[in-house]
């Protein structure tokens, strides 16, 4: 059985390799370039974004905050699922944003082994100033394109979203 699993995997392997090797040369070069394009706008968008959030919270809280801000309420172990991380490495975070009061948290009242936390007043209005910020990053990135350009890459981006 173990070959047999072994040889299914180096045929999976061979086939993928063959699909590349197969591609148009100038397919695959415009993919190339496409990769590495993405690359290094999520890099620059992440940098100018960690700058922007600096001093008031770090890149996780910003993350747990903006779930709540999307969610409205969240159970500590819903926000972690979000995060695809431990509800242990959530509950730090969510200590943290509860001392800045930034969140609140409250139990269940049907069930007392569930908390829910949610964003306070602070919290909506850090959210607020930290989007504000985010869409003045977007923006510099895309000063330079017309509206017609700008239009046409929202569109091709919400296309790939959504395929």
């Amino acid at each position: 059985m173990y070959l047999i699993v072994q040889y299914v995997k180096y045929l999976i392997a061979e086939n993928r390799e063959l699909g590349v090797a197969r591609m148009d040369p100038h397919r695959r070069e415009l993919i190339d370039r496409l990769d590495r394009l993405i690359y290094s706008i999520s890099q620059r968008f992440a940098h100018d974004v960690t700058e922007a959030i600096r001093g008031k919270v770090t890149m996780s809280q910003y993350v747990v905050l903006k779930i709540l801000s999307v969610c409205g309420q969240c159970t500590v172990s819903g926000v972690a699922d979000k995060m695809q991380i431990s509800t242990s490495a959530v509950t730090p975070l969510a200590d943290r944003l509860v001392a800045m009061g930034l969140i609140g948290r409250y139990r269940d009242e049907k069930d007392r082994r569930v908390v829910w936390i949610h964003l306070t007043q602070k919290g909506q209005e850090l959210i607020r100033e930290i989007e504000d910020a985010r869409r003045k990053v977007v923006d510099a990135f895309v000063s330079k394109l017309p509206e017609i350009e700008l239009n046409q890459l929202v569109a091709i981006l919400e296309r790939l979203v959504d395929s």
